[in-house]
């Protein structure tokens, strides 16, 4: 007869285990501290000056995460802790990248913790988990135990990296850390009313207010109420059991409502009639658990093209394998509760990546995956136990397998970190990955004009002109890129082809007025520098103006806006410089005049990092 390891041995085994996944979670995306900041990053942090003011939380409460100064409103995602992390990073960091991707790896390490603890929880606190009433875990060697697998396997999964290695995914790491604590202090709190229970309503709430996607948690609950404690489903009980979590919904729902004048997200792809949405989420689904399943060819922007007839190959097949999981839903609820709730935990977190319309951008991404990933470590680490059952001398076997597959998953991990070290990495790989898709050729030809690649960065948007003729930014990069080349009459064909397709861009304007002021033509240079201020004040702009006026001789009104510039910016030393010439000029004159000879004044050159290029709003 074995005997039992005693309670202080399996808390000690329990704190060597969390610390090995802590470990490894940390050591797999170490080298992502070294990676800059990368496509949205540029919006949300470098241009978003709610963050660096601790006066503006009340203003990020208030506002949709994107309708900050100096990005347009692209959508009405409501996610204001995201803001106030970055505002604590930003605190804490300064604008430093490494500081960011830190915190995200230190959250991505939690809900690793979390995943070993909710797993552990799960098998202590259920009846029968075990084979012979006694708990998974205590029929296998401590690295073989469920929890183990599971934590391990969320640690090194490489589908994670997008959510991780880029700062922008903080929405999704953050999130799911509030949605497994939440998870994991409902079943410490065995759906009473103390104070673990009281914390996990509030964590619930957290997880809410980081990514919508958290409202899929009380479905969760429900389910694992009904297969494990088959509680009472009279309105009182679950009143008792569920109104809090309800109440807080509903509480955001109304928040979000009054802030944002909606409930869903901002529509896109309206092309897709109600069978078509509800078709196209076969093989959506299909698709992400392939990507689960096997994590190869990873990109950051994967072509989706939707279905549109059910006897296609495609959605027969996607029907087909929607249909078999569903199955093993059905017969796991009856024969093995935690491998239902495992299915439940890859399923019910993706429901809301099935619907099209309400997806900014891309229909498709590897982030949306990583909280379901928690149910896949599950399915594997509950392959353990049934094999052991049946191959009494499997143990060295499995453990050589697990250990391969964890080397595997954290070569894959290290590897594509390095994909998201910079712009120009992460879409040269996914304009190799996604060819015939229009963002991956614009935002590689950013990255090249950004690098100087000037020819090559004028390729590729010439290339995605040729998918998408009537997209006014591919024409004002374009632009963009033969200014730089000193191309300045085929850059301003682009500047006002861009003007013609979008008229209110101040950034088109602005540049134009730099092509006109550069060939020699300030009186055009003025116009475009004016309309730029009128559409979007700014003081780069007052001074850009002023710069106009002061080489056209109009040294009263060029005072007057390199006034204002120096005002809205007193940090930078060139408006203040450009004003004090500017006033050297008037009172050496003593009157009203042209100034002649050559101006002191300069334009400031256009800074072409990608942090400073204007970016559609995919």
């Amino acid at each position: 007869m074995t005997k039992e390891p005693s309670q202080a041995s399996r808390r000690n085994t329990a704190f060597f285990l969390l610390a090995i996944i802590a470990a490894v979670s940390f050591a797999v995306y170490s080298n992502a501290l070294f990676n800059g900041f990368i496509y949205d990053d540029h919006q949300q942090i470098l241009k978003n000056t709610l963050i660096r003011d601790i006066k503006n939380v009340p203003t990020i409460f208030l506002r949709s995460i994107w309708t900050f100064e100096g990005a347009p409103p692209t959508s009405n995602y409501y996610r204001p802790l995201v803001n106030v992390l970055y505002m604590v990073n930003y605190y804490v960091f300064g604008l430093h990248a490494w500081g960011f991707h830190l915190v995200n790896i230190l959250f991505h390490v939690g809900n690793s913790v979390l995943v070993f603890l909710l797993v552990s929880s799960l098998h202590t606190n259920t009846p029968g988990s075990g084979q012979g009433g006694k708990p998974a875990s205590a029929l296998s060697s401590p690295v073989l135990s469920a929890p183990c697998i599971s934590g391990l396997l969320f640690a090194v999964h490489p589908i994670h990296v997008e959510a991780v290695a880029w700062i922008a995914g903080l929405a999704d790491v953050s999130f799911a850390f509030f949605f497994l604590l939440s998870f994991y202090l409902y079943l410490r709190s065995q759906g009473g009313h103390g104070w673990e229970y009281a914390f996990s309503v509030l964590s619930f709430l957290f997880s809410l207010l980081c990514k919508e996607p958290a409202l899929t948690l009380p479905i969760i609950l429900v389910a694992y109420d009904w297969a494990f404690r088959r509680v009472s489903f009279r309105f009182s009980a679950l009143t008792k059991r569920y109104a809090a979590y309800l109440a807080v919904t509903g509480l955001f729902f109304a928040v979000r409502y009054s802030v944002l004048g909606g409930f869903t997200p901002l529509k896109r792809f309206k092309q897709l009639d109600i069978f078509d949405q509800a078709l196209n989420v076969f093989p959506l689904f299909a698709r992400y658990l392939r990507m689960l399943f096997l994590p190869a060819n990873l990109n950051f922007w994967p072509v989706f093209n939707p279905v549109t007839s059910l006897f296609s190959t495609n959605a027969i097949m996607s029907l087909c394998v929607t249909a078999i999981y569903i199955a093993f839903m059905v017969l796991a609820f009856r024969k093995n509760k935690t491998l239902f709730l495992a299915l439940v935990l890859v399923l019910i977190p993706l429901l809301p990546a099935f619907y099209l319309k309400g997806l900014i951008g891309k229909p498709m991404a590897d982030r949306y995956l990583y909280l379901p990933s928690v149910g896949y470590g599950m399915l594997l680490a509950l392959l353990i136990p049934w094999v052991r059952a049946r191959i009494p001398g499997a143990t060295k076997g499995l453990l050589l397998l697990f250990a391969f597959l964890i080397g595997m998953y954290s070569g894959a991990t290290l590897h594509r970190n390095t994909v998201w070290k910079d712009e120009y990495s992460l879409f040269a790989d996914t304009v190799r990955k996604s060819p015939n898709s229009i963002v991956p050729h614009l935002e590689f030809g950013n990255a090249l004009l950004a690098g100087g690649q000037f020819d090559e960065a004028i390729e590729q948007y010439h290339i995605a002109m040729s998918m998408e003729p009537l997209l006014y930014v591919i024409y004002y990069h374009l632009g963009l890129a033969l200014a730089a080349k000193d191309r300045l009459y085929e850059a301003v064909e682009q500047y006002h082809e861009a003007l013609r397709l979008n008229p209110n861009r101040p950034e088109i304007h602005e540049d134009l007025g730099r092509a006109y002021a550069k060939a020699g033509f300030n009186d055009a240079a003025v116009r475009e520098f004016e309309i730029a201020v009128a559409l979007r004040p700014g003081a780069a702009r007052f001074n850009l103006l002023g710069v106009a006026y002061a080489r056209r001789g109009e040294i009263d009104r060029a005072i007057e806006n390199f006034k204002t510039a120096a005002y809205l910016d007193d940090s930078q030393a060139s408006y203040r410089q450009n004003l004090a010439a500017a006033l050297e000029i008037k009172n050496a004159s003593g009157q009203k005049k042209y100034y002649q000879g050559n101006p002191p004044f300069e334009y400031e050159p256009r800074s072409l990092r990608n942090a400073d290029l204007f970016s559609f709003a995919w």
